[in-house]
């Protein structure tokens, strides 16, 4: 776990400075000098592309994973294997360019009603699709020799800061919309040329020649792997991302713009959630290999408990201080529609922690297909909630709808680790957990310390972690953020605890 818990943490202090970055991009920039349909547009943009994205990776990046125990040892077994998932994604990303063109006029006529506005940037989707499969792949790659800190700052940190520049740059006139849209672009596409650079210097990779023999090889060893992660994959981008597209093609560009903003608000909780999947994706594969199922039960465990206690923190916090936040953001009186999504949002993300590694534990057992089976049924829970929901009550039902989804995937999933790995997850301490996560969410509720909205979040969000942050301490809720949090006293303050 040492490992596994040193690059979460930077992983995480990278994130949450990006955070810091976004909520100024997203809380008051954005707002300030964008309206919402320009917001809405701009986040269409990217989301669009990041949901094409896993249909032209086709199940690489968690292949990748999935077998790179198998071959690190053997470094021409390594090469051709890695290359080639790079030559295939290539050639997935010429076959997307063309169907975009020769449908063209059907995808357009999807958003015509709606959204025209985004039939005039539609190609500009393609670039971002193309610079993310890529990236993406890369970022497995730096995922499986546990180094996630340079694709988390730069996914982060840098196309934030960038993000900030560009809407600076529109706010004094240097550049009009347009060129907001197209320097996003270049962000992109410049963050997947700088993880190259990384992974060719610091990780000396290096392609081998594209060989068919080689190819028909290794796609022959992995084709049911990969098929089954393409499947998975699109899945968990379809669940993250449709709710965009149907806000989008069923409601405007304004009301996606409103439910960006809400939804971001939300997801700040499970930052921490996604740096410790991605460094222990391929320690639960190690340990599967091994078949050791007591140190994956532990793992599982004790995820949960840290995951949970920081998720939670965060969740009272938001909640705790939502009224407040919406009179921040400029223009808040527009967004505090979407003070419900926010809510459901922020709840469904600390559910997702307390369950974090389900995930992983299905993807590398011999189970793996059981949980893409998991994920289309919630995949369909959500499209037709949404469906039915966002005509009647709006961009609230896109986030009713999230949450239910959610709620069932991680259940379902759950119950099928427990009656067919044997593996249990909950403890006393998740007893202990919960109780003291809801107990202070009501005891700070309706605590108000000074009319100043700005003041009350900061006293009320200080008051919120002194006492949470000492129950979960004293109930040693988790064992490694007692243990972290002693370490880092006793490194830098010279305190024993």
């Amino acid at each position: 776990m040492g490992i596994v818990i040193r690059q979460s943490f930077w992983g995480s202090v990278f994130a949450y400075m990006g955070v810091a970055i976004g909520y100024l991009n997203t809380l008051y920039l954005r707002p300030k000098y964008l309206d919402p349909e320009q917001i809405g547009l701009l986040n269409i943009v990217v989301n669009n592309a990041l949901l094409m994205a896993p249909f032209v990776c086709l199940g690489m990046p968690a292949t990748l994973v999935r077998y790179y125990p198998h071959v690190e040892k053997n470094e021409v077994k390594r090469k051709e294997f890695l290359s080639n998932q790079i030559y295939l994604i290539f050639f997935a990303n010429i076959a997307a360019a063309l169907l975009l063109f020769l449908f063209i006029d059907e995808i357009k006529s999807i958003f015509e009603t709606k959204s025209a506005m985004y039939n005039e940037y539609i190609f500009l989707s393609l670039i971002i699709l193309a610079s993310q499969s890529f990236f993406i792949q890369f970022q497995s790659y730096s995922r499986v020799v546990l180094d996630v800190l340079v694709p988390t700052i730069l996914k982060d940190i840098y196309l934030r800061i960038s993000y900030a520049l560009i809407i600076c740059l529109y706010a004094i006139d240097l550049i009009d919309f347009a060129g907001c849209v197209r320097g996003l672009v270049a962000l992109y596409v410049s963050a997947t040329v700088l993880e190259t650079i990384h992974v060719l210097v610091n990780q000396k990779f290096r392609m081998t020649m594209f060989s068919w023999i080689s190819m028909k090889k290794w796609i022959g060893e992995t084709w049911n792997y990969s098929i089954y992660n393409l499947a998975a994959s699109a899945g968990n981008s379809i669940y993250t991302n449709i709710s965009f597209l149907l806000i989008t093609t069923l409601i405007g560009l304004e009301s996606n713009g409103i439910f960006t903003t809400c939804f971001y608000i939300g997801i700040i909780i499970e930052l921490p959630n996604r740096a410790v999947l991605m460094i222990t994706a391929p320690v639960v594969s190690r340990e599967f290999k091994n078949k050791n199922y007591t140190e994956i039960e532990n793992l599982y465990q004790r995820s949960s408990l840290t995951l949970g206690s920081i998720g939670f923190l965060f969740l009272i916090g938001i909640v705790c201080n939502i009224e407040d936040l919406f009179l921040v953001i400029p223009n808040g009186k527009v967004f505090s529609q979407g003070l419900y999504v926010v809510m459901a949002i922020s709840f469904a993300k600390v559910f997702d922690m307390l369950f974090g590694l389900n995930g992983n534990i299905l993807a590398y057992s011999e189970h793996y297909r059981v949980n893409v089976y998991f994920l289309l049924l919630s995949v369909a829970v959500l499209c037709i909630l949404n469906l039915t929901l966002l005509p009647t009550i709006g961009i609230n039902g896109a986030g009713i709808a999230f949450l239910v989804s959610t709620i069932l995937f991680n259940l379902l999933k759950h119950y099928y680790i427990v009656r067919h790995l044997k593996i249990s997850l909950f403890t006393k301490n998740h007893i202990w957990l919960l109780l003291i996560g809801f107990g202070t969410m009501l005891l700070f509720y309706f605590v108000s310390i000074w009319e100043s909205p700005v003041l009350n979040i900061m006293g009320k969000s200080a008051l919120i972690s002194v006492f949470y942050g000492m129950l979960i301490y004293k109930f040693n809720i988790s064992r490694d953020t007692n243990s972290f949090v002693k370490s880092i006293l006793k490194k830098y303050l010279n305190i024993k605890i």
